[in-house]
Parts: C-alpha cells; sequence; structure tokens
C-alpha cells in the first residue's frame, strides 16, 4: 500500500492492520470525521492523538488510545471597529496547525468561547454575520486551560471584509 495502511475501528473500538512487514511505522489515530460534516462541531472538543512510533516485530504490538476531552478555553469578544458596538452572531473559529479546530456563534454581547484542542500553533478566524457590517476581534481574548493558564491572543491582520 505505498507505505501507508489504514484502518477504521468496529463498533468495540478494536482495529487491526494486516500485512505489514516488521520495520518502524508511524501510527497515528484521528476521528474520523469528516470536518465539513455536521459531527465535527462535537467531534472537534476532543484532541487529536499524538504520532507514536512503533517498531513491528513478529511480536504483535497492542496500543490502545483514548479520546481525551480538551480543557482548554478560548475567549473573545468581536465588536464593530469604529463604535465598539457587539456584533451579534459573527462566526468564530480556532484552529490548529496540527489538526483540529472548533467553532462557536458570538452571543448578544458579541462575546465567545471556544473550546481549544490545540497543543501547537494555532489560528484564530472572524466571520462576520450574514446581514450588517462585520467587526473585528478586540486584542482581550484569551486562552484558558485547568490551571488558569493565559496567553493574549492578537491580531495581526484582518480582511477589509471584517474592518
Amino acid at each position: 500500500m505505498n507505505g501507508f495502511w489504514k484502518t477504521t475501528t468496529d463498533a468495540s473500538g478494536d482495529y487491526s492492520f494486516a500485512g505489514l512487514t516488521n520495520g518502524t511505522f508511524v501510527f497515528e489515530m484521528s476521528p474520523g470525521i469528516d470536518p465539513g460534516s455536521s459531527q465535527a462541531a462535537t467531534i472537534s472538543q476532543y484532541a487529536r492523538f499524538e504520532q507514536v512510533e512503533i517498531t513491528i516485530t513478529d511480536t504483535p504490538q497492542t496500543i490502545n488510545k483514548a479520546l481525551a476531552k480538551s480543557n482548554k478555553k478560548v475567549i473573545g469578544k468581536v465588536v464593530r471597529e469604529k463604535t465598539g458596538a457587539a456584533v451579534v452572531g459573527a462566526q468564530t473559529n480556532i484552529g490548529c496547525f496540527g489538526g483540529g479546530f472548533s467553532n462557536a456563534q458570538t452571543d448578544s454581547t458579541g462575546a465567545f468561547t471556544l473550546t481549544s484542542n490545540c497543543t501547537g500553533a494555532s489560528f484564530l478566524m472572524v466571520q462576520p454575520p450574514m446581514q450588517g457590517p462585520g467587526g473585528k476581534v478586540v486584542p482581550e481574548v484569551r486562552a484558558v486551560n485547568s490551571n488558569n493558564y493565559q496567553k493574549q491572543i492578537m491580531v495581526q491582520r484582518a480582511s477589509k471584509f471584517l474592518l
């Protein structure tokens, strides 16, 4: 299979690979849901699995992994640039360069909360609501995890459409 094998878990979560030769491989799992599907928002709250390097020999290998729910949050507010008024119904998204994403709509105060599964670099996007002018993200956005770690997220560039 050109050095790439793929399998799917059964209803019990069990899986197996056939035809592997002895050698070293990188083992990676993902939730297996298309990011564009209606189920993706639920799955995106869970962290992706880290890659594991394994060496296959004549002895069978067993690798068990569990989905771990992320406890990091990205909290922020979307406002109109000129007036500072809240932008209601804007779509906010955080994406991880290593894979994974989360999205949420702003509420009546322009506030949003995203569950973040990012373990490395990430990007934040804001799309204005379908009606009315857009806004920009104010630099009050912060990432929070169970240790109350805060990281300032600054918007460096915004498209003219958002401003």
